[in-house]
């Protein structure tokens, strides 16, 4: 499972310009027509391709959203208000695999010689902006934002809502991706400059303090953050020896290549073992998804129950879906697979699902418990998931909470323990060209095909607090570490 969101947002990973040559302009209104005809593009294949579309919304108000769409851009429309309006017509499927495709929100203002600003933040329920990091150092972590050049900074969090996204009822997550998102955007929603004004306050405190933040092109940042050799470790594995705790930190199941992760993984719990650790943290947070079979391989890493994430996956062929199998189902992989691993269940499912015809739908079971763990951890566990925690990571926190392996921490993640959507085909409307994703299959943890609507909550609620931010400390963690 795939979810194509934040392999940016995370700071500047934008997709690879249309045509630098010719960027569409930002500042003039594009043909209402076009406009018209890529929404009905859209609507007609989102039908064909969409395993179960009105699973969490109405025929009526879907088709509802897309009229309502059609009327608003017959005059026509500037760029990024129409791509907003895509995307704030796709959250009424409340799909999270369902959306435009994130990486390349910015692209067009990068290619426009756009400024951005070099940093994360986070927010207290859609309501507070607070700066989580600021790479330059300008702006102290834990700080409010009020104000961008005497612009409001709410109304632009806000301004930019319409790119989040919901899976069912999961509207703290819908924040929680708001906030990974809203950082390269500001630049869209206000006019940043070479040199700009941040106004801010220290949590605690009234007063208004004032900086000084640069307007840098996205080629600028780049090289700002090579050679500050900005880097993030995609897998971490940290012990606390006075208390007998190891913190397992994993921010994706997606990359980098399998064979890194896996042997993460073994020497990981080899090490774990070895130091005789007493409590486990494993830590998801920010963790969006990715391959499904590295989510179950980490489960098993703490259990030896046989219980199977997927118990099944009900997917779609279509136009669009067999264009994307196309480009991996060929050549050597597939004459590997299809000669070999003939009792591999994962692979002949997945040559069912790749195999069915246009139009047609099914349903492939996981039964077999696949290669066990020899020495799995059996000692205490907690998990720690948030808000944009997404995708094979909401399937992974089911699981650990079917088996009873132990305490969920955190906040509301972006999905219910029933399920997700997944494996999102790549689609372009015929005439903007704007990229979005599309479900393509329906991965469910249960066999009882009962389509939660309400998101996975941690047992224990635990939030962010800013004045600890300020100091450089993870209350959250740091609250499990004690438990």
């Amino acid at each position: 499972m795939k979810l194509h969101l934040l392999c940016l947002f995370l700071l500047f990973c934008f997709a690879k310009p249309i045509s630098a040559q010719n960027p569409i302009p930002t500042d003039s209104l594009l043909n209402g027509e076009k406009l018209i005809a890529d929404l009905d593009s859209l609507k007609k294949t989102i039908l064909e391709t969409h395993v179960s579309p009105f699973t969490y919304c109405s025929e009526e108000s879907f088709n509802q959203a897309f009229e309502e769409a059609r009327s608003n851009v017959v005059k026509g429309m500037l760029y990024y208000d129409y791509l907003a309006l895509v995307g704030k017509t796709l959250q009424v499927l409340r799909d999270s695999h369902t959306s435009l495709f994130y990486p390349a929100l910015a692209q067009v203002h990068k290619e426009n010689g756009g400024l951005f600003v070099n940093m994360q933040l986070f927010s207290v329920e859609g309501r507070s902006v607070y700066v989580k990091e600021d790479r330059t150092g300008i702006l102290p972590q834990g700080v409010q934002l009020l104000r961008i050049n005497e612009v409001n900074i709410d109304s632009l969090y806000q301004r930019n809502a319409d790119f989040s996204l919901y899976e069912g009822d999961s509207e703290n997550s819908f924040f929680a991706f708001n906030d990974a998102l809203f950082p390269p955007m500001i630049g869209v929603w206000t006019n940043l400059k070479r040199e700009n004004t941040f106004e801010y306050q220290i949590p605690g405190s009234s007063d208004t303090l004032r900086a000084v933040y640069p307007g840098k092109t996205y080629k600028e940042w780049r090289e700002f953050n090579k050679k500050r050799k900005v880097k993030t470790e995609t897998y971490t594995l940290d012990f606390r020896q006075e208390s007998k705790t190891a913190v397992l930190h994993i921010s994706s199941f997606s990359h980098p290549k399998s064979k890194k992760y896996y042997r993460f993984l073994r020497q990981s719990f080899r090490k774990i073992r070895k130091a005789e650790v007493d409590h486990l943290i494993l830590d998801l947070r920010g963790n969006t998804g990715g391959k499904s079979n590295r989510m179950e391989a980490l489960l098993r890493y703490v259990s030896d129950d046989s219980l199977r994430i997927p118990n099944n996956i009900i997917a779609k062929s279509s136009a669009v879906s067999q264009k994307m199998h196309a480009k991996s189902f060929k050549g050597l992989h597939k004459y590997f697979l299809t000669h070999f691993n003939k009792k591999n269940e994962e692979v002949q499912n997945w040559l069912k699902i790749v195999s069915l015809e246009s139009g047609s739908t099914d349903t492939v079971y996981y039964r077999d418990y696949g290669q066990e763990i020899k020495k799995p951890y059996q000692g205490k566990c907690s998990l720690l998931i948030d808000g944009q925690s997404a995708s094979a990571t909401v399937n992974f926190a089911a699981g650990f909470r079917f088996l009873k392996r132990g305490v969920i921490y955190g906040s509301p993640c972006l999905g219910p323990y029933t399920g997700t959507w997944g494996n999102p085909a790549p689609y372009q409307l015929p005439n903007t060209k704007i990229k979005l994703s599309i479900s393509t299959i329906r991965f469910n943890t249960t066999s009882t095909f009962d389509f939660e609507r309400n998101n996975l909550v941690p047992d224990i609620l635990l939030k962010p607090n800013p004045r600890a931010w300020l100091e450089g400390i993870d209350n959250i963690l740091e609250l499990v570490v004690k438990q």
